[in-house]
């Protein structure tokens, strides 16, 4: 193989190396991170988000369109 060959699959080598052993850990750090940091907003805003999807849309009374 040529240097062009070795340095592509060393570099493949390192790339999954570096996602598995340090890339997803810091994915994951920074994960618990910004869940502590907002108060755990995803968790906290679910009732509501179930709310709004089950109530009726409201009608706009000034938004009337004449189809004349």
């Amino acid at each position: 193989m040529g240097l062009v060959e070795d340095f592509n699959a060393w570099l493949g080598n390192a790339e999954g190396w570096l996602w598995t052993w340090l890339g997803m850990p810091v994915v994951g750090l920074l994960a618990l991170y910004f869940t502590l940091r907002t108060g755990a907003v995803q968790f906290r805003m679910l009732p509501a988000m179930f709310q709004s999807i089950r109530e009726n849309p409201q009608s706009d009374e000034g938004a009337k369109h004449d189809t004349k």
